[in-house]
């Protein structure tokens, strides 16, 4: 009998601490090197070692795969969150830098802590020192925010009142278009900037169950709205512009196929089938093991911050005594809500400089 002898590829696994670890894989011209380079193949070694794949990388000689074993040990309560002027601490190890990814799109049924999210949310934007204004079409949770002093005035609810505080946010982009052009006339000798290099605050519009809203409104104004986001998600980032979109399945026919791939941070919330899964990460369904947690676990879920791949996570604990409506009026205290501009005065400035948009009348 003759013994056949294998040759196995060494692998190397580096520890990473209680939360996770990686696995180097060869890149030495052996067979195995081009199942290796396949992201495919971080699918089989999660349902393995019950991990998550976070990240990939490329380095001299080897590909490695990070994971993370026990994301609920990077979880941050609301009060732990590292906040900049344009970098919201989601987890640690996890910021989102909405200058680099922006336009959000979150996801997640009722019970999977979409509410607390936002919430958690909220809080970033509000101590980033961005202005927001909040759209709550179901009048729960968010529409007490409106009488806090941070978000005084800011908070609409009702078909016609979100309509129009939508409309002016587009007009508000639109005229900072206008503004920033002859500022870029003005400094010609200057390096190009964004708006922070002249002194503009970023302004959020956070829209909740954005999907139910749109299904009942009347064609045109569906049709309009739908345009006027996706002029939103494609020219607010210069401007700085951004949305916040939340529902409970996404889908092209809500969004607007121009708005659909403009949102490059995404957050899935609670168990979703595959097909919602699809939807928020199409390029990551074929190669991320999607667990299955129960449901009754609030605030789990995944997120991607694009092209990068999506990773399960834990939004920020919200505590049990926490009360909206106290918490958003004392944080008014150091951040109080910017007083909202007449959409006369706005239209009146679009006039002057002959400036093109969306009409939308009501």
């Amino acid at each position: 009998m003759v013994k056949q002898k294998i040759k196995l590829p060494k692998v190397s696994l580096k520890n990473n601490g209680k939360v996770g670890f990686s696995i180097y894989l060869p890149m030495d011209g052996q067979k195995y090197q081009d199942r290796f380079r396949d992201r495919r193949i971080s699918q089989p070694l999660s349902a393995m070692l019950f991990a998550d794949a976070v990240g990939t990388n490329d380095i001299f000689g080897f590909k490695s795969f990070d994971f993370i074993s026990n994301p609920l040990g990077l979880r941050l309560g609301l009060a732990d969150m590292t906040i900049t002027d344009h970098t919201i601490e989601i987890m640690k190890g996890v910021v989102w830098d909405y200058e680099k990814y922006p336009q959000a799109l979150i996801s997640g049924d009722t019970g999977s802590g979409k509410s607390f999210f936002l919430f958690s949310l909220l809080n970033g934007l509000i101590k980033s020192g961005a202005v927001v204004d909040v759209a709550d079409p179901k009048e729960t949770d968010l529409s007490v925010l409106g009488k806090t002093a941070s978000l005084k005035y800011r908070v609409t609810y009702g078909r016609d009142r979100i309509l129009k505080s939508f409309y002016r946010f587009y007009l508000e982009m639109i005229k900072r278009g206008r503004e920033y052009h002859d500022l870029l006339n003005d400094n010609l000798e200057e390096n190009v900037g964004n708006y922070r290099k002249y002194g503009l605050k970023p302004h959020f519009f956070v829209f909740d169950e954005f999907g139910a809203f749109v299904s009942g409104l009347k064609y045109n104004e569906s049709e309009a709205i739908q345009q006027i986001l996706g002029q939103i998600t494609m020219l607010g980032r210069q401007l700085g512009y951004f949305v916040a979109i939340a529902m409970q399945k996404p889908t092209a026919d809500t969004i607007g196929s121009a708005s659909r791939d403009q949102f490059q941070f995404r957050v899935a919330l609670g168990k979703m089938k595959s097909s919602g899964l699809s939807m928020m990460f199409p390029d990551d369904v074929d190669e991320v093991q999607f667990k299955e947690l129960s449901k009754n676990l609030k605030g789990w879920g995944y997120l991607a911050m694009t092209p990068g791949q999506a990773r399960s996570f834990f939004a920020p604990v919200i505590p049990k005594d926490f009360v909206p409506f106290k918490y958003f009026d004392e944080l008014g205290e150091q951040y109080p809500a910017v007083p909202v501009e007449p959409m006369g005065e706005i239209k009146e400035f679009l006039a002057s400089k002959s400036a093109k948009y969306v009409e939308l009348n009501f």
